[in-house]
């Protein structure tokens, strides 16, 4: 176990881009949101799984588990591209001559591609009913 306490910027890195997290995350797409609480509509939990690496963890207290993804996109801009990157926990953990060169390389990236453009995304839901 670390000793979050010896590094407390990076100990929680993500609460100094929550808001701009708040403001750039793509929206949950229509389908995911219909499907989530199930048939019939149950409570909704939003564990915020991220890399779903816990799931499994739900074991005896949950039924089974059952998964879809939900493909969908975002028109972006290169500014709002720039604002996901900064959001990031790689961004957010790394150097500041580390972070110009990201935002340099994701500018770059997205003038290639226009004023905007479509981000694709995958969304995963997991469902489970509490036993």
């Amino acid at each position: 176990m670390s000793d979050k306490s010896a590094h407390p910027e990076q100990a929680l890195p993500f609460g100094r881009a929550a808001a701009l997290y708040d403001r750039v995350r793509p929206p949950y797409p229509p389908d995911a949101v219909r499907w989530a609480p199930g048939d019939p509509p149950a409570r909704v939990v939003d564990l915020g799984a991220g890399t779903a690496e816990r799931v499994d963890s739900f074991g005896p207290h949950f039924g089974p588990v059952r998964r879809a993804e939900f493909r969908h996109s975002v028109t972006q801009t290169p500014d709002g591209l720039v604002g996901l990157v900064k959001s990031r926990s790689h961004y957010l953990t790394t150097s500041p001559h580390r972070q110009a060169e990201m935002e340099a390389a994701v500018r770059d990236l997205a003038r290639r591609l226009g004023p905007t453009f479509e981000l694709p995304y995958v969304t995963v839901v997991y469902r489970a009913t509490r036993l």
